[in-house]
């Protein structure tokens, strides 16, 4: 074991011998010097972990709760001896140092857990189901209780500094109004979100160092905490201020990261088979306290918030996760201090609010500080445990059901932050009640619980190829297309953008009223690409319609590399995230109560994503797609439809006469030149008594008033029509239809919040490397834009969760961003 970093990583795989060879070659005793060979001892390899055992980690949350007590004594003790905040001392310092704990314990138990086929977007809607319901409800009371004391003032700045703690941007701004906004300890949570975003990038880069590259990466690591506080006193803070060495050193997100990949490495390091001491947990234990009292007398405070307590915190971390590996005794492991543990990130965010709250009134009325903290804690405990029973755990459960994941204990404990327990897969069920419903859930749905969510049972090249792999002379795929396509791009622009355009039209399409208005002006704010467009509204039958509107060649340039082509890969992305899936299912589930179809027609089925799912559904029906662009074909070839008709559905109407049970148009209709003549192909191809379901954007939706050219369903240029939902009805009745149902409901697609802050990004932010462009970007402008989407990425994550926790207050409202319709042909 002392040369262990010599061999490269997964050298103690089970599968594979115990020393350093390559494959094909027999192992064979190392050589010493002068050429004499010398017999070695194999290394074992270690016993393979099981999901009962090795993989779950439950003496890390008994660490966890260790850490929240420290962190609740330094908030008692600062609100008992005020003074303790101008002189800090171990009673401060322990706290501060616990912090560092947390951000390790979140780095290693991810590292721990993860699996090579998750996504990117299912770990991170699973931290947001973790820590957002608390959150969300904690900066509230908070914010109301500052209101309600007069607290809150009434101005930009103030109002600015909470919406940053709301949004969990908070520590970006070094302002002691920002970075104690809101709930005050929901700094953590900032840096927390910064972590999970950049975490699949960083776990790529960590699962392929050796050993020997984990120990320099580590080594790294520890360097650049000590060095921060150096570069702190000479750069940052050359005034010696105590509020930025604090926002500097302790909150902001990016100097809190390598404690973060610290704990990642330590986590790679631990699954090699390095192993310490049973006596190593104690020894780091005291290794810790007795650094954090003699340190905080003699190191300056800048050393303080992490440089001194490093070492023998990743030490501690590593060595009661060897507790659980190695299936030693620990008294962290004893049920009640795990439960404490799962519990205290509630107690975490609730923690100070009571015990503030509590302090000013018993004091004034009296009580010492002493008495007053002693008489709160109890009450903190318990709405603690009321947060989480009451919040986190049915609002985690419901966010995860959203994304139609089932869940299992069967995964290592998650202690990435206080109280946060997580596995791959979702939470962890806490009682056999829990874990029999999400087993009972998991066979309703009949589907295996994985890693990464598919769409349907495809081949494993059913994604697109990745846009970085390389091609020749070293150029990326997506280099070499943009270079290929901007030739034709620039030929296309040198004409003038006024072709793509037919003539502006006087009267409405949908009623024929003179009476037009101009609704909004915008861009592309998608692509990017050159022009402006504009959208009508009708003031007779209010529909909304793109004026003047593109023709064929202007579709032709507009919709190129948008679905398919460079835009390939990243739709493939969106169709299969969680959110795409669950709207598929719920549309699916749509024809249940009303028919049992043989065949089902999906008119606009792009790469056949919705038919991949609802033949899991449906499994006795067969399904069809139609679409005008290249994807159906690929749709065909990947199983995921029967067969693929493409053209224009009016012009190929006629040779499917009468052949389907169902057609299904999901968010199509606004596409298409002409939606009434759409609506006449779908009663010539379904059968009588037939349905026909239609899915469109709302453009009565408060929302597109509210956030105006910005809202995500505009989609311009690509969307033409926008029908009210009673012009829609009025329409289908009028073609030999009968309406069924009409839902407002589930259709709703829970990202207005994220589309339009992604909106204005997208035209703020200089431009990616693109064929419309007449050339590349510069390289100033290649390293603004990766450093400006990096900074707004918390600002995206928290609108994100937030858009997911305003869901079940949407749907069904006015502020509901689309509806849908079921037809009968009569």
């Amino acid at each position: 074991m002392r040369e262990w970093w010599r061999c490269p990583a997964g050298m103690f795989s089970r599968r594979r011998p115990a020393m350093c060879q390559t494959p094909g070659q027999a192992a064979r005793p190392p050589t010493v010097a002068g050429g004499d060979s010398a017999p070695v001892k194999a290394v074992a390899p270690p016993k393979r972990e099981t999901r009962s055992g090795a993989r779950r980690l439950p003496s890390l949350s008994g660490l966890r709760f260790a850490a929240s007590c420290a962190v609740v004594y330094t908030h008692s003790m600062l609100l008992i001896e005020p003074r303790l905040a101008d002189t800090p001392g171990p009673e401060v310092w322990a706290g501060g140092s616990a912090v560092s704990l947390f951000f390790m314990l979140s780095g290693f138990v991810l590292t721990h857990a993860a699996r090579p086929g998750d996504t990117t977007a299912a770990f991170w809607w699973r931290r947001a189901a973790k820590i957002l319901p608390n959150h969300v409800l904690t900066w509230c009371v908070a914010v109301a209780a500052l209101a309600g004391t007069g607290a809150l003032a009434a101005s930009v700045p103030a109002i600015a500094a909470e919406l940053s703690s709301l949004l969990l941007v908070q520590t970006w701004v070094p302002s002691q109004r920002f970075v104690s906004a809101g709930n005050p300890v929901s700094w953590t949570l900032a840096a927390e979100v910064f972590f999970y975003l950049l975490f699949p990038v960083l776990l790529r880069w960590v699962r392929r160092l050796s050993g020997r590259g984990l120990v320099v990466g580590a080594a790294t690591a520890v360097a650049v905490v000590w060095a921060l506080p150096v570069l702190c006193e000479v750069v940052v803070n050359p005034g010696r201020s105590f509020f930025m060495d604090y926002w500097f050193l302790y909150m902001l997100p990016i100097s809190r990261l390598p404690e973060f990949v610290l704990g990642m490495l330590a986590a790679r390091i631990c699954r090699m088979g390095v192993r310490l001491p049973r006596s190593g947990v104690l020894l780091a234990a005291l290794s810790v306290i007795s650094t954090i009292v003699v340190s905080s007398s003699y190191l300056p405070h800048p050393f303080m918030f992490a440089a001194a307590t490093v070492v023998p915190m990743v030490v501690l971390v590593h060595a009661t996760a060897e507790l659980d590996l190695r299936g030693k005794p620990s008294l962290l492991r004893w049920r009640p201090v795990v439960f404490l543990g799962e519990m205290s990130y509630a107690v975490y965010l609730v923690h100070l609010m009571v015990l503030g709250v509590a302090y000013v009134s018993l004091t004034s009325r009296g009580w010492s500080g002493l008495q007053a903290v002693l008489a709160a804690l109890p009450m903190a405990l318990l709405a603690s445990y009321l947060l989480y029973v009451g919040v986190e755990r049915p609002c985690m459960r419901r966010l995860l059901a959203l994304s139609g994941r089932a869940v299992r204990r069967t995964e290592p404990v998650d202690s990435t932050h206080p109280g946060r327990s997580d596995t791959p897969h979702g939470p962890i069920p806490e009682t056999a009640e829990d874990r029999s419903r999400a087993d009972a859930g998991h066979r309703r749905r009949g589907e295996r619980t994985t890693h990464r969510t598919r769409a349907n049972d495809e081949p494993p090249d059913a994604t697109p190829p990745t846009a970085r792999r390389k091609g020749p002379a070293g150029m990326t795929t997506r280099s070499k297309r943009v270079a290929d396509g901007r030739p034709r791009y620039q030929q296309d622009l040198a004409q003038g953008l006024e072709r793509f355009f037919e003539p502006r039209q006087a009267a409405c399409p949908w009623c024929g009223s003179r009476c037009v208005y101009r609704r909004l002006r915008t861009v592309d704010c998608l692509q990017r690409k050159p022009g402006t467009f504009v959208l009508d509204q009708c003031g007779s039958c209010r529909h909304v319609f793109q004026n003047p509107r593109l023709n064929a060649a202007g579709l032709e340039f507009y919709y190129r590399d948008c679905y398919d082509g460079l835009g390939e890969a990243t739709m493939a992305r969106l169709a299969s995230s969680p959110i795409a899936v669950r709207l598929h299912r719920a549309r699916a589930r749509a024809l249940l109560p009303l028919s049992r179809p043989d065949r089902w027609l999906d008119v606009g089925t792009g790469h056949g994503h919705f038919c991949a799912i609802a033949r899991k559904i449906h499994p006795d029906t067969e399904f069809d797609g139609l679409d005008i662009g290249e994807g159906v074909e690929i749709a065909a070839r990947r199983g995921r439809i029967t067969r693929a008709y493409r053209g224009a559905f009016p012009d190929l109407s006629g040779q499917l006469s009468g052949r389907y049970d169902v057609v299904s148009m999901y968010h199509y209709l606004e596409h298409t030149v002409a939606p009434r003549k759409e609506l006449t192909a779908a009663h010539t191809a379904l059968r009588p008594g037939g349905h026909l379901l239609v899915e469109v954007p709302d453009p009565q939706s408060a929302a597109a008033r509210l956030f105006g050219r910005w809202w995500g369903p505009w989609l311009q240029p690509q969307h033409l029509h926008f029908i009210p939902m009673e012009n829609l009805c009025s329409a289908l009745t009028a073609q030999g239809f009968t309406v069924v149902a009409t839902d407002r409901r589930e259709p709703h697609i829970p990202t207005d919040l994220t589309s339009a802050a992604v909106n204005a990004l997208t035209c703020v932010l200089p431009s990616a490397d693109v064929p419309w462009l007449p050339e590349k970007p510069g390289l100033l402008s290649r390293a603004v834009r990766p450093v400006a989407l990096l900074v707004s990425a918390p600002m995206l994550a928290a609108l994100f969760g937030l858009d997911l926790l305003l869901t079940p207050l949407v749907r069904g409202t006015r502020f509901a961003n689309a509806y849908r319709v079921v037809a009968r042909r009569d």
